[in-house]
């Protein structure tokens, strides 16, 4: 299934960040065998996927397999205030998985130049996986950020979450 040139959800020219170029998510989202092509979340996060925890339905979860995310970009505002996280994907779901998947030249003008995620949901939840966040196999080619130009993750230390990143690819990506 390709996604190709699209702008996120929200008024590029007003106080709300566009959330997601391709899809936002507020709940359980799979995505597998899937190509997303020069998305732009424009002043927002998620390049192409923009994924957030919703607290009514419980335990959220991203699930990413084997799908190609090329050219995406999540915009910052001039003063970099508002939006740029996440060139491809930026998630707070609870559970992340990633699998099997390509990040080629993706951009975040601030933090996550194929992936960020800030472990907001993570550090409020239940959830007691060794590993909210697991990204297998994959490949992160020539991305993009500020900081972390492949893969911003962050967690607090009071939380129950963890992060398993192995077998991956990391090449040429800039900060």
């Amino acid at each position: 299934v390709p996604f190709v040139s699209e702008e996120g959800i929200g008024p590029a020219d007003g106080p709300i960040p566009t959330l997601g170029g391709a899809i936002a998510s507020f709940g359980h989202l799979e995505v597998g065998g899937s190509s997303f092509t020069d998305n732009v979340a424009q002043l927002g996060e998620g390049g192409a996927i923009y994924s957030a925890s919703a607290v009514e339905l419980g335990v959220s979860e991203l699930d990413v397999a084997a799908s190609l995310f090329t050219g995406n970009q999540a915009i910052a505002d001039e003063g970099g205030s508002i939006g740029g996280f996440g060139g491809a994907i930026k998630s707070d779901a609870d559970v992340v998985s990633i699998s099997g998947s390509t990040f080629d030249s993706n951009v975040a003008d601030r933090n996550g130049g194929a992936f960020f995620t800030s472990g907001r949901s993570l550090s409020t939840t239940n959830v007691t996986a060794p590993n909210n966040l697991s990204v297998v196999n994959s490949t992160f080619y020539k991305n993009e950020a500020e900081t972390g130009a492949a893969l911003w993750v962050g967690v607090f230390e009071d939380s129950n979450s963890g992060a398993s990143i192995v077998f991956n690819t990391f090449l040429d990506n800039v900060r």
